[in-house]
């Protein structure tokens, strides 16, 4: 027969751990944000990571170039949003890549898809005048 202090003691550990296990799924809920709806019919959709540095150095190009006012398209950020990631996950497949693969930023486009800052600014030179 065990003795109290260790039934007790292991009482304690499962409690913290139970309570370990409550508090993060609380945060992995809370991080998660809504969805960002599509509006724009163009067919164009930006997909990022918000920490990403890569991403940010395309926003700099994007502004620069005032491409946004050229070409409709719609953003969506995809490292702190899952219904987001399932959309850049799903546009991926159908150019056939694997979820391995991916990788931000990442543009899709009428049924293509383009990876990085060199592929998708060359995708944009070619939609709008740009110098």
């Amino acid at each position: 027969m065990p003795s109290w202090p260790i039934v007790i003691a292991i009482a304690f550990l499962f409690s913290v751990w139970g309570l370990w296990l409550w508090s993060s799924s609380v945060e992995e809920t809370e991080n998660v944000q809504e969805a960002t709806p599509i509006a724009s019919d163009s067919g164009i959709i930006l997909f990022f990571g918000n920490e990403c540095p890569h991403c940010h150095d395309l926003d700099e190009e994007i502004e620069k170039n005032k491409i946004a006012e050229k070409v409709p398209f719609d953003s969506l950020e995809v490292w702190h949003n899952a219904e987001n990631q399932k959309i850049f996950e799903d546009k991926a497949f159908e150019c056939g890549y694997r979820k391995e693969q991916l990788g931000v930023p990442f543009l899709y486009a009428d049924g293509k898809c383009y990876i990085g800052t060199p592929d998708i600014m060359e995708f944009f030179r070619k939609e709008a005048p740009l110098p």
